[in-house]
């Protein structure tokens, strides 16, 4: 499992970054509205995403919402239910891939995204740093 610190500091740097764009349409005690998507990935998004979210909010700079895709290979009625209003959002941060045969997000979910960062909505991807431990020891991740 990666480590949470080295985790927590890069997923830190990548909000910091996000801060910083926002700043001039933010007041200062306005928290950022983040949305966390996760549901399938390489990684245990099951034990990172609650962290994630614990500690964005800890900083009492965040809210925090999570959007949990539909199990891999799930039936295309589940998928069809699945569509995030990322423009409630300041920040969509990918806590999700389809790394290892998972499921591409619905075509109209990924232009969703894509017009919801063209109209300067800010979205950024998690990745744990690879570390030996996350892959039975052979440091490939």
């Amino acid at each position: 499992m990666p480590s949470f610190h080295s985790s927590f500091w890069f997923l830190t740097a990548a909000l910091a970054a996000v801060m910083a764009i926002n700043a001039g349409t933010l007041a200062a005690a306005e928290k950022l509205k983040v949305l966390i998507i996760d549901g399938q990935n390489n990684h245990p998004w099951q034990v990172m995403t609650p962290m994630m979210k614990a500690e964005l909010e800890k900083t009492g700079r965040f809210t925090v919402d999570v959007a949990t895709t539909p199990p891999r290979n799930a039936a295309k009625e589940d998928w069809a239910r699945f569509r995030p209003e990322f423009a409630k959002y300041d920040v969509v941060l990918s806590n999700y891939n389809d790394y290892g045969n998972g499921d591409s997000w619905p075509e109209e979910v990924q232009d969703a995204l894509a017009k919801y960062v063209g109209n300067g909505g800010a979205s950024s991807s998690f990745m744990p740093p690879i570390t030996r431990s996350l892959n039975g020891g052979n440091g490939t991740g």
